[in-house]
């Protein structure tokens, strides 16, 4: 299996690439094999290299484009331990953080509307998502379609009421036997995506998204969930429900 794709795929000798094309195979040379390799080992830990030095540059940069936004926000309610847990939080699910000024617009219309949200990053976060939906959208869109497992509106329905409050907020308490069926039903799901291109996506309520992600990233640590919102996209589903 190809990590970089999760496709089907085989090491073959140079002389018979010839015959492998012939046959219809895309054949590929090893150095844009190690590159690809490396790039999305990148991009999977992205934000582990997003350190104090580097939110610094990012600000100085974006400072170049945006001066008057960069000011405001950071003259006054962003903070950049603040704005680092947002980036290391968006580059953590593969969000691309590349718009900083729909970022940091939306930090500023949001801690203006609802003050400082240190104890409230989550909100934040998720309101950020909203406003990159477009983004978001687009790296899973394929001729304007998208595949994506949906949850039974039952099961979100107990698992709201099983959100609990703690020191750190919010956190999802289920019961060990709807936890075990949960986990069982995703690995049956995954199967689907395995001779797919595209990243498993999981279609929530915006409530329910983040505890969620949270929750199968313990049991699936090495597959990258891009969890969406049912909001309106550019993109039509295909479903497959767990």
């Amino acid at each position: 299996m190809e990590p970089a794709y999760g496709i089907p795929s085989r090491w073959i000798k140079p002389e018979d690439r010839d015959i492998a094309e012939l046959y219809g195979y895309t054949v590929i040379d090893p150095l844009s094999v190690l590159v690809t390799h490396l790039s999305e080992v990148i991009k999977q830990h992205a934000y582990e290299l997003i350190t104090r030095q580097e939110i610094v540059r990012l600000v100085e940069n974006a400072k170049k484009k945006s001066p008057e936004l960069v000011e405001e926000a950071f003259s006054g309610p962003v903070s950049y331990s603040l704005f680092q847990k947002v980036l290391t939080s968006l580059l953590k699910e593969g969000v691309p953080i590349k718009d900083m000024e729909t970022i940091l617009e939306t930090m500023l219309e949001i801690i203006s509307e609802t003050g400082l949200p240190a104890k409230d990053a989550d909100g934040l976060i998720e309101s950020i998502r909203t406003a990159l939906k477009r983004t978001i959208t687009r790296l899973y869109c394929e001729d304007g379609n998208m595949r994506v497992i949906t949850m039974d509106s039952e099961l979100e329905r107990t698992m709201v009421g099983c959100l609990s409050k703690g020191e750190r907020g919010y956190y999802l308490a289920l019961n060990p036997d709807v936890l075990q069926s949960l986990v069982r039903q995703i690995a049956e799901q995954l199967k689907k995506f395995s001779g797919l291109s595209q990243n498993p996506v999981i279609l929530t309520s915006q409530i329910m998204r983040v505890h969620f992600y949270r929750l199968i990233d313990q049991f699936y640590p090495n597959v990258r969930f891009s969890l969406l919102t049912r909001s309106p996209t550019m993109c039509r589903y295909s479903q497959s429900a767990v």
